[in-house]
């Protein structure tokens, strides 16, 4: 696979290499600096003919002619410059070429033009010369013109070429060769100062904006010798781009610290010689002037000749490119296992080499000869025409019209066949041949019929030798218009395993959807029978008492009717009253297997509910529905409330909790858990406490479960960290002593189940082992309910005036959906209990319709089961969902009326999709579970809150439907609109 990857690589990289002009991560690519380039020759050009206009037109000095001798001196610079540029830019006369053009080579001719027509200027035309009222000096302007804009310039050459990528780093570059400019130009401005304190400040500037130069060389410097050639093209290019920009900028350093120096002694000849002295003769500031001038154009311009071959040109660039991809080419072409055809087409004929891997993938057994060398390719000439109608699996191809043989490929494929290198002839009609007449077709079919610019791919069915079937891929790349390069892969093995996968991924997904169907049927149907279960428990149980209490009561009096007299024993009655009153040995054992019987049931569909909900955060699918809960209440309420002395549920700050929005069924999972492992783990009959606290400043809730030290304890602490952390993890048991019958108490997945669970919420889990104590700690992100009016959960009870109804298909959900109604506190009398027939939901709307208009100040709530399916013997069958049906109900409201209704869903299907799709449709979800009176109150109080109490209104825009004047009952059961009609089969 590494070869395979490598021969991609190849055929990737010679694609692109005529366009890459990236050389170093660290350094910004060649083509924006030659941008850059074009910019700041602009740049130069104007501002040197402003300047130049300006001292010709706007200084009110004459202008003169220069001496003989200052002439010549100008002209003579003028020679040197025109030819030294002559004999440098002699290479680009004999290339014509667009590539040999760059941003460099242009701004170094602009240098140069400057130069010499600067020269022209001061040897043949009139010019402005002042006398330095310090120095005493002659100073040129039109040289001083020359030297502002090519100061920056040339400084912004060595700059530019190792210019770095980071733009907070290219400012540094773009100043440095600002400040030479302004150097410059104090150093014009110097005889035009009216006094000494205005010269000697000028001066001042120009030298402290000229030393920043000599920080750039050092850091130039620095990154020079820093600097690698590296084993690539590329490393070798960024390094010569640190060597030239380094080159350059110590070249701009020595010239001008000469022009300087020579300003400085100019300054002092003149200030303490006499004027007759032969030092101070007027043409001595020229010669100077024009000979490092000149001497620094020429250096700067060899320079910059040689960085724009070796970097800037992007012709030199690609040759260079090529070069190292021949270089990596001549590798490939030995050790590659895949198969590299180089064919090339002249007039009809073709003519192929096969690299040294073709006779491994095809089967063919080289000659004794030939065994052991490892550059024998196979080469072959056949007819273009003949070649389109071959089938190389079948050996039906031209075999009079094909020539084939066996040679070193050693200076392959950019040598020359030769006598020498053919090593072993084949025969037309050899398989191997033939099958390579086949492969060569099929990429120059490709050729024909595909877009030149891009690589294509060709899957090919090869047979091999032995009678294989294999599946190849021809990677045909096109090289001019009559080559291509084509790579020849054998991806039967990668067809083997994408085969395997898809049939895995066919058998995981249909194993997923087993899973849901499964989760499904738990929640709705196994859930639905245990609380149907649970209820007839109860009616069992208050049957049972009410039958008693009727043979009782029928007892006593048939024993009070036979007492003759008052005045009988009284004593005798008493104890007579007091044994029938005493319940049976039949009925006790009766109600104590009801008992049992009911606890199984809640202990089963607690452990259903629990199980489905982790198999749901374990696929990361399980979505929090948060719920206003009352922590405490609900945790000591969840099954080990009952020992109160062995598991206190305490608040840790001592005052009560608000409600927070919590998933109730996340937080008894993880309080269970965490229960569980202490009891397990922690000292045997040890108390357990868990510890409640909210911190209203940062929103976060936490709880704690502290136990006492079991077994191993010491040896916990000792762990110190690794037993913190190994708790969490998947399978892991810190407690390998403990087990029973040869097995494990438990998976060692419960922790990493937990910490699940939290991070479904947003919270974190943890547990520290102290030396008196066991810590699991769980903390999370809550919001809490701030109503000033809240109901208490104990306390809460819907006002007397509010109406219930409830609909149910079955009889026993719809006794325990009234006995719900009627833990919320509402009156018997008003309670509509409905769901018997179909007819009650059509119904349904015409008797919501009359409360709210007959009892204008009174609110109803109404419990509606989803899935209300009718299955009578003999009838139609009838499935509907409740929460359509109830939606499209409150469309026909009025805002004022549906401000006043509580619409819940309830259903066993509680996944977080369902509980959305609820909740688009009504006020909210009831949850379908068993319901005490402590529970109802828990779940209905914050939505009956959130519904009248905290303003908000859920479906407000339920009661806006474009439909609210045309719905009718029939409506809710088949309306144009399929999307959310409920459903009906029959």
């Amino acid at each position: 696979m590494t070869r395979q990857n490598d021969v991609d690589g190849l055929m990737s990289l010679m694609k692109h290499s005529f366009h890459d002009e990236t050389t170093s991560p660290r350094l910004l690519d060649v083509h924006r600096i030659n941008s850059m380039f074009y910019v700041a020759s602009a740049i130069a050009v104007s501002v040197w003919l402003l300047l130049l206009a300006a001292v010709y037109w706007v200084l009110p000095y004459e202008r003169e002619y220069l001496p003989q001798t200052e002439a010549n001196a100008a002209a003579t610079a003028l020679v040197i410059l025109v030819v030294s540029n002559l004999l440098i830019m002699m290479p680009f006369a004999l290339r014509s070429r667009k590539q040999t053009r760059s941003g460099i080579m242009l701004a170094a001719l602009i240098t140069q033009f400057i130069a010499i027509v600067t020269a022209v200027i001061l040897a043949y035309a009139p010019n402005v010369v002042l006398v330095d009222p310090v120095t005493h000096a002659r100073v040129f302007m039109t040289r001083w013109t020359e030297w502002i804009p090519l100061a920056g310039l040339m400084t912004f050459f060595s700059e530019a070429v190792d210019l770095p990528k980071s733009k907070s780093k290219q400012w540094w570059p773009i100043l440095a060769s600002l400040c030479q400019s302004v150097s410059c130009l104090c150093g014009a401005l110097l005889p035009l100062c009216p006094n000494m304190f205005c010269w000697y400040t000028t001066l001042f500037v120009s030298i402290m904006t000229w030393l920043p130069i000599f920080p750039r060389i050092v850091l130039k410097r620095r990154a020079f010798l820093l600097a690698t050639q590296g084993k690539n093209l590329l490393e070798l290019e960024q390094y010569d781009r640190f060597r030239f920009s380094y080159y350059l900028m110590l070249t701009c350093g020595c010239i001008w610290s000469v022009l300087v120096f020579a300003y400085f002694v100019n300054f002092a000849l003149h200030r303490q010689l006499p004027v007759t002295h032969w030092l101070r003769t007027y043409p001595l500031a020229m010669i100077v002037d024009a000979t490092f001038d000149v001497l620094a154009k020429a250096i700067y311009m060899k320079l910059i000749v040689d960085v724009h071959f070796l970097v800037f040109d992007s012709e030199g660039r690609t040759q260079r490119q090529l070069t190292e991809l021949r270089s990596l080419l001549n590798v490939l072409w030995d050790s590659s296992s895949d198969v590299i055809i180089i064919s090339v087409r002249y007039a009809d004929k073709v003519t192929s080499m096969m690299s040294p891997s073709y006779p491994k993938l095809v089967g063919a057994t080289l000659p004794p000869t030939l065994k052991g060398r490892k550059t024998t390719a196979l080469m072959l000439e056949t007819d273009l025409s003949s070649m389109a109608d071959s089938d190389g699996n079948n050996g039906s191809a031209a075999r009079s019209q094909t020539v084939a043989s066996y040679v070193d490929s050693s200076e392959m494929p950019y040598g020359r066949v030769t006598r020498q290198t053919v090593l072993h002839g084949l025969d037309a009609s050899d398989p191997e041949v033939t099958k390579a007449v086949g492969l060569i077709g099929s990429a120059w079919n490709r050729f024909a019929t595909h877009d030149h610019n891009d690589s294509s791919l060709v899957m090919y069915p090869l047979q091999r030798i032995g009678g294989s079937k294999h599946k190849c891929e021809i990677k045909v790349s096109y090289h001019t218009n009559n080559s291509i390069i084509a790579v020849v892969r054998d991806v039967t093995e990668r067809y083997r395993r994408f085969e395997a996968e898809r049939r895995a991924h066919s058998e995981a997904l249909a194993r997923q959807r087993d899973a849901q169907s499964q989760t499904r049927f738990v929640r709705h149907e196994v859930k639905n029978g245990l609380l149907s279960g649970i209820e007839l428990c109860d009616s069992l149980r208050n049957a049972m008492d009410e039958l008693c209490n009727k043979v009782r009561a029928s007892e006593i009096r048939s024993r009070l009717e036979r007492s003759d007299s008052l005045s009988e024993d009284s004593s005798s009655e008493i104890e007579t009253t007091q044994s029938i009153t005493s319940k049976s040995p039949l009925t006790d054992l009766a109600t104590r297997h009801l008992e049992d019987l009911d606890r199984t049931l809640h202990e089963v569909l607690d452990t259903v509910l629990a199980e489905t909900m982790a198999r749901d955060v374990i696929h990361e699918v399980y979505h929090p529905r948060l719920e206003h809960l009352d922590v405490k209440g609900y945790l000591a309420n969840s099954g080990y409330g009952e020992n109160a002395a062995r598991f206190p549920v305490e608040i840790a700050s001592g005052d009560s909790l608000p409600y927070l929005q919590l998933d109730p069924q996340l937080m008894r999972y993880i309080h269970r858990n965490a229960i569980s492992n202490a009891c397990k783990y922690g000292k045997p009959g040890g108390k357990v406490i868990t510890k409640l606290a909210f911190r209203p400043n940062e929103g976060i809730f936490e709880m704690k479960v502290v136990n006492e030290p079991g077994v191993g304890h010491d040896e916990l602490i000792s762990m110190g960290e690794k037993a913190t952390k190994a708790v969490f993890e998947q399978g892991t048991r810190l407690h390998p002593h403990l087990k029973v019958d040869d097995r494990y108490i438990s998976s060692g997945d419960g922790a990493w189940i937990v910490q699940k669970c939290a991070s479904t919420m947003g919270g974190t889990c943890g547990i520290q082992f102290e030396s008196d104590e066991t810590i699991f700690s769980f903390q999370c992100p809550a919001q809490p309910l701030h109503v000033a009016n809240l109901p208490k959960t104990h306390d809460f009870e819907v006002p007397s005036d509010t109406w219930g109804i409830v609909i149910d298909d079955s009889k026993i959900q719809r006794k325990l959906m009234a006995r719900i109604l009627a833990h919320a506190g509402v009156d018997e009398s008003r309670r509509h209990v409905l769901g018997e027939s179909p007819t009650d939901i059509v119904d349904l709307g015409e008797l919501l319709q009359k409360l709210l208009r007959e009892h204008p100040n009174s609110r109803i709530l109404c419990l509606v089961d989803e899935n209300l399916d009718y299955d009578d013997r003999g009838a139609e069958h009838v499935v509907l969902s409740g929460s359509i049906a109830m939606k499209n109900i409150i469309c026909q409201l009025t805002p004022s009326e549906e401000s006043r209704l509580l619409v819940l869903v309830r259903s066993a299907n509680d996944s977080a999709d369902d509980v959305a799709l609820y909740l688009s449709r009504t006020h909210g979800f009831f949850p379908k579970t068993t319901m005490q009176r402590d529970r109802v109150k828990e779940i209905l109080a914050p939505l009956w809150a959130e519904r009248f109490l905290t303003g908000k209104n859920r479906m407000t825009s339920l009661s806006y439907c474009s439909r609210t004047s045309s719905i009718t009952d029939d409506d809710a059961f088949g309306g144009s609109d399929d999307s959310e009609q409920p459903i009906v089969e029959s």
